[in-house]
């Protein structure tokens, strides 16, 4: 059954940058929870959140629908739903069952195909593994063909294909593919993502030990603590370019759990989220995305958070999370920073943009604190604000 919600309009304070956190699954509007796959479809600005056998949508207008095991005709054997986007059709696959369309939102059976584990898009062709085979499928033709053989971890922009066989190789052909590690610069540990940059055809690779770059079968760069500063670790578990085509990494700790995201802004780390200056627990991490307005969502088993910017949808509003209005002055400032608030602040915390910590304080705050910020050095900074009633804010403020 389809629900149609149209999300309430909220104003926002061009200064200030504020994570915005929606309950996601459950009983609340957006009923699925994203624990298959979590994107964005850029033909349309619409976000995905997606399970083994029901997904919801999140048009550009703001207008939600839920789609049921009925809606998707998703109710056979299988599960693990994916999917991918083209500019003339919505695509699904159903595990066991094959490939839909799901164009105005009906479904229309495409081609019956058992265990489909991952699919994409390149241009107009859908590309589906299935039982370590790369297979695709062009809708002129109607005709599924086999490519290369591969396992899971695959991505194509522009013809040029990548795949996993237990090393990361560049597909030339059918059923032939020359592997990245014959070049000396490639680093060899396991690897977790590939993901091609939004401006160029280059394939960057994350891995254990950082990302390698590539442009066909040649890797020509490599990105790595040893030559960047403040990465939060060397395990990058996946990669996201935004519209600006900055590099956005998630990093995991030597288990391979989640802990931050930040940004490479030349060869320094800026922007790094952790679950201490952003309300993500990255315990229930499901995947970072951007719109195309380059509003960075992440994804979490039950919530859904967006980081406010100047290109945040009107129709945003936090239904789950009460915000609390809170006041930064003077901003920019040079000697002092004060804060109003309408609910009492258990502790402030103020960084840099890469996330280093610069004052900390949990005690004997007021409602109305101010802070000497006099020897901070002048640039631009973040404020955390988490209040009493469990809810966080981040505020950037300058330093004259």
């Amino acid at each position: 059954m389809k629900l149609v919600i149209l999300f309430l309009a909220i104003s926002f304070d061009s200064a200030s940058q504020i994570w915005l956190t929606q309950s996601i699954g459950g009983s609340s509007a957006v009923v699925t929870s994203p624990t298959s796959q979590f994107v964005i479809d850029e033909h349309r600005n619409s976000i995905w959140l997606i399970s083994d056998s029901t997904a919801s949508v999140i048009e550009n207008d703001g207008t939600l629908y839920n789609f049921s095991t009925t809606d998707l005709e998703s109710s056979m054997t299988g599960g693990n739903m994916k999917f991918a986007f083209s500019s003339d059709h919505i695509y699904y696959s159903i595990k066991n069952v094959g490939l839909k369309t799901f164009d105005a939102y009906s479904p229309q059976f495409v081609f019956g195909l058992a265990d489909i584990r991952e699919l994409f898009s390149d241009l107009d062709t859908v590309f589906m593994v299935t039982d370590n085979v790369l297979q695709y499928y062009h809708p002129a033709t109607g005709a599924v063909n086999t490519f290369v053989t591969s396992s899971n971890g695959n991505a194509r922009k522009n013809g040029h294909t990548y795949i996993d066989f237990g090393s990361a190789a560049y597909a030339v052909g059918p059923f032939s593919a020359v592997t990245l590690t014959a070049d000396p610069t490639y680093l060899t540990s396991p690897m977790n993502d590939f993901t091609f940059s939004r401006f160029t055809d280059s394939i960057y690779v994350g891995q254990e030990t950082g990302i390698s770059m590539a442009y066909q079968e040649q890797v020509y760069d490599t990105i790595t603590q040893n030559n960047t500063t403040n990465m939060p670790s060397a395990n990058v578990l996946d990669i996201r370019f935004d519209m600006n085509n900055d590099l956005w990494g998630i990093f995991g700790d030597p288990t391979g759990q989640p802990f931050a995201i930040a940004m490479l802004s030349a060869t320094n780390w800026i922007n790094s989220y952790t679950n201490v200056n952003s309300p993500i627990n990255f315990s229930n991490f499901q995947g970072l995305e951007f719109d195309t307005f380059n509003n960075l969502w992440v994804a979490e088993t039950f919530k859904l958070h967006t980081l406010n910017s100047a290109t945040t949808p009107g129709w945003l509003n936090t239904i789950a999370l009460t915000k609390s209005k809170i006041n930064l002055f003077p901003n920019p400032t040079q000697e002092f920073l004060s804060f109003e608030s309408e609910n009492p602040i258990a502790k402030i915390e103020l960084m840099d943009l890469s996330g280093k910590i610069l004052y900390f304080s949990q005690k004997n705050l007021s409602i109305n604190p101010s802070i000497d910020v006099s020897k901070i050095q002048a640039g631009m900074y973040l404020a955390i604000i988490h209040l009493q009633n469990d809810s966080v804010q981040s505020i950037k403020w300058q330093k004259h």
